[in-house]
């Protein structure tokens, strides 16, 4: 499979005989190739509405280079999937239930740093809620971000250095000063 001309690997599938009792077409997924593994029941709905259910794998995170926002082989990391279900009308998310995980995340540019390994936890509500958190490394991080159905997000939290004296606390200088507690406040906001 090659999307925007980036090569995501072989896919392999077969007929998934429960999607029918859903009034579905449905199969189950299997994408591997390059580090990338994938796997999942995929179910195509009414209107286009695509319903992914058991999404399970991981995804080394210089794959994802054409989708950043940074110079080629600017961060590293494994990237995993653990989504119970996920539910795309028209190109955008519109519930979410799983856990996102970024494990041994480095920046090469515009320095090196060890970022450490952090955690989403997905839940739908009004929007996909996601509570973002730090597992290890030099960053604490506590965050959420919100996904509402016609694309708008909105990303807030804070984060800190556990050592003031690393590659990844001289990052955060980037967000400009901490507020007194020596934390780093975040919030932006868009449409994907």
């Amino acid at each position: 499979v090659v999307f925007e001309s980036v090569p995501l690997g072989a896919v392999s599938w077969h007929f998934d005989w429960r999607a029918p009792w859903s009034g579905n077409l449905g199969y189950r997924l299997n994408l591997d190739g390059q580090g990338t593994q994938l796997g999942g029941r995929v179910a195509i709905g009414h209107g286009g509405r695509l319903v992914i259910h058991d999404l399970v794998g991981r995804v080394p995170l210089q794959r994802l280079d054409h989708w950043l926002p940074l110079p080629p082989d600017s961060v590293a990391g494994l990237l995993q999937l653990d989504l119970t279900s996920l539910v795309v009308t028209n190109g955008l998310p519109q519930t979410a239930v799983g856990n996102v995980t970024l494990n041994s995340a480095s920046l090469n540019w515009p320095q090196a740093a060890v970022l450490g390994s952090y955690q989403m936890q997905l839940k739908t509500g009004q929007g996909i809620t996601g509570d973002i958190r730090d597992t290890s490394g030099p960053l604490a991080l506590q965050a959420q971000a919100i996904l509402q159905t016609d694309g708008q997000y909105h990303v807030n939290g804070v984060l800190s250095a556990r050592d003031t004296g690393s590659a990844a606390a001289h990052l955060l200088t980037y967000l400009g000063s901490p507020g007194p507690d020596g934390k780093y406040p975040f919030d932006f906001a868009g449409r994907l």
